[in-house]
């Protein structure tokens, strides 16, 4: 698994230039990369917003999705990218906030991962979102 960490200072912002914060699955295919689904059949769809890669045999599937079905021997490589962020020495999952490029902390999963850290997860029931079923204890 392929993980990018980004440093913070004390004011919050990104010492890069110009930050690309990303989370998913990913294959190269034809020397360009693309997120991608699996498919039932075991192939993988590639996903693309870029007009020009109907040139490259994809179908436009909706506003600025273009698609393309390829067996995984025609993929040069899939990897999984899960960016972490380093802010005031300690290390955060990391995801942008599209609209604003703003950098978000996963603070819940990093307070879970102290209590486990300090031996006081088991002494204490916090409450966490849980997207596909509300809210969970743990």
């Amino acid at each position: 698994m392929n993980e990018m960490q980004l440093n913070f200072d004390d004011n919050y912002y990104l010492k890069m230039e110009e930050p690309m914060i990303r989370k998913g699955k990913y294959a190269i295919h034809n020397g360009s990369e693309y997120s991608f689904s699996l498919l039932k059949d075991k192939s993988i769809r590639l996903i693309s917003n870029k007009h020009a890669d109907l040139s490259q045999g994809f179908k436009h599937l909706d506003e600025n999705i273009y698609i393309k079905n390829v067996s995984v021997e025609e993929v040069e490589n899939l990897f999984k990218i899960n960016s972490k962020a380093i802010y005031k020495g300690e290390l955060f999952p990391a995801s942008e906030e599209r609209k604003t490029g703003k950098v978000l902390l996963d603070t819940i999963q990093q307070t879970l991962n102290s209590l486990k850290r300090w031996g006081l997860n088991e002494q204490i029931n916090i409450c966490t979102p849980n997207l596909g079923n509300g809210m969970k204890w743990r």
